[in-house]
């Protein structure tokens, strides 16, 4: 069997691919932009669209059938997230629903188009096709062997079960299940962000690894028994709890994110095309899981039922829009009011905020809050505008072109680190898997990569202190080594003499 292409032979393999790709981008970018100047309507902007999406996937399978490895990177989960997050909902025809003005929509969807070029001309600038210097990600790399990575997997686990267990109210059922699985809100977690309680913070963050760790115990879980049924065992809390959250990009990623964890360490291309077919049986029932979030979002009734009884009266059946997000609508509402109505705001205003945001109230009861009264009712306080519409806001055309260059040279650079290994180490593969996470969700909003670094520094600590164990280890088997065979060197003289 012939061996997958890593580092520099990785890149030079899909170059003519991505730069294809890139090409068909900045045609779209170009054809919207000019709509917008024209007189554009939905009709003209969704074609665009359809035909941006057909030359993408086109190319994605050409990639595909060469070797599957080639869209198993950052690159193919940006572009797939930044389509379905923004662009899939108004390709498949809700942009003939939206109130604003048609040349809003068009500066919201000329603003992604130029952003993701903008990407895609980065990535395919940095050069991966030669030696580059050391990434400064290589000293959180480790081998983690299957006993470590269940221990890993408890210690990201347990401490978040007994602090769901610890502090929540007894008094009821449903404030018991509130308190465990997060039904609506988790009094517990909220609070902990306004007062001594952040302490616990780290907790949560360690359990946001569980899933792409209970990959990789799957994973290794043919070498070390014990592996597997403990990842089942977790999962029989952690499938609730994400149920329960009502959260369909949570549940979705997390999904997810255990798959491509397998994939990502497996070098048997037999194993990684079952897990493909086992992705795609997944789709119909993911999305019947995502109607159901859908409708308990709506109404708030279904996880009472379920206690109580029967989800009888619920339809369950797989429409493939609840797994859409439409962001793109509220993005198009901002566009219609900035910069006309409402002045671009300073780039800096964005970036204050997220810079003090790590900082608990405990701490700084006093912290500003980063309102944005200022769009009126145009966007509400909990709908995300896109990271588009973050950096158009906060900074006008040239903030989009600068953001999208910027997010192009770390997606490369993250790509060059995860391929640099045809069969890469347990923690290089975590470490990759996370950092693609992160940037996966900040397309919906700029704000949700602050709170997924987070969890990439604690992981990134984590890893730390399984390379200095490993290696202390390794050092003490050598000197053992050593000595072992000085004596027996001394030995074999002694008999030599004699």
């Amino acid at each position: 069997m012939r061996a997958d292409p890593e580092g520099p032979a990785y890149f030079r393999a899909v170059r003519h691919a991505d730069g294809i790709q890139t090409v068909g981008l900045w045609l779209s970018t170009l054809a919207v932009l000019a709509l917008r100047l024209a007189g554009p309507d939905a009709a003209s902007i969704q074609l665009v669209l359809l035909v941006l999406a057909g030359w993408m996937v086109a190319v994605e399978a050409y990639l595909f059938m060469r070797n599957d490895t080639f869209i198993l990177r950052g690159k193919t989960a940006y572009l797939l997230g930044f389509f379905t997050y923004i662009l899939l909902s108004p390709t498949l025809g809700s942009i003939y629903t939206y109130p604003a003005a048609p040349r809003a929509v068009a500066t919201a969807v000329g603003a992604c188009l130029l952003f993701l070029s903008s990407v895609m001309t980065m990535y395919c600038a940095v050069d991966g096709t030669r030696p580059m210097h050391r990434s400064v990600l290589e000293g959180f790399v480790v081998s983690i062997d299957p006993r470590r990575l269940m221990n890993l997997l408890l210690l990201c686990f347990v401490p978040a079960i007994l602090l769901r267990i610890l502090l929540q109210d007894w008094s009821t059922v449903t404030s018991v299940l509130a308190g465990l699985f997060g039904i609506g809100s988790q009094p517990w977690r909220h609070t902990g962000f306004g007062n001594s309680l952040v302490v616990f913070a780290p907790i949560h963050w360690l359990y946001a690894l569980v899933p792409g760790i209970s990959g990789l115990g799957w994973a290794l879980g043919a070498r070390y028994k014990p592996l597997r049924p403990l990842v089942v065992m977790v999962w029989l809390f952690v499938f609730p709890a994400l149920m329960l959250q009502r959260s369909r990009g949570l549940l979705i990623s997390s999904l997810v994110l255990v798959l491509a964890s397998i994939l990502l360490v497996s070098n048997d291309r037999r194993v990684r095309r079952n897990l493909y077919l086992v992705f795609i049986l997944l789709l119909p029932l993911v999305t019947m899981l995502a109607n159901l979030l859908l409708v308990d979002r709506g109404s708030g009734r279904v996880a009472t039922q379920m206690v109580e009884g029967s989800l009888d009266e619920y339809q369950l059946e797989a429409d493939p829009r609840t797994l859409m997000e439409d962001n793109l609508y509220y993005f198009t509402g901002t566009a219609g009011v900035v910069p006309d109505v409402v002045p671009h705001r300073s780039a800096l205003e964005l970036y204050y905020y997220m810079a003090i945001n790590p900082i608990p109230r405990v701490l700084w009861p006093d912290k500003p809050w980063m309102s944005q009264k200022y769009l009126g009712k145009i966007r509400p306080y909990y709908a995300a505008i896109t990271i588009v519409g973050d950096f158009y806001v906060y900074g006008g055309w040239w903030h989009v072109l600068i953001g999208g260059l910027v997010f192009g040279w770390v997606l490369k650079r993250i790509d060059i680190f995860g391929k640099s290994k045809a069969n890469p180490e347990t923690g290089r593969v975590l470490l990759y898997a996370s950092l693609i996470l992160a940037l996966f969700f900040s397309i919906r909003a700029l704000w949700s990569l602050v709170v997924s670094i987070y969890s990439i520094l604690t992981l990134m600590i984590l890893l730390w202190m399984i390379r200095h164990q490993v290696n202390r280890a390794g050092n003490a088997g050598c000197q053992n080594a050593s000595i072992f065979g000085a004596i027996l060197q001394k030995d074999s003289n002694s008999k030599s003499e004699e």
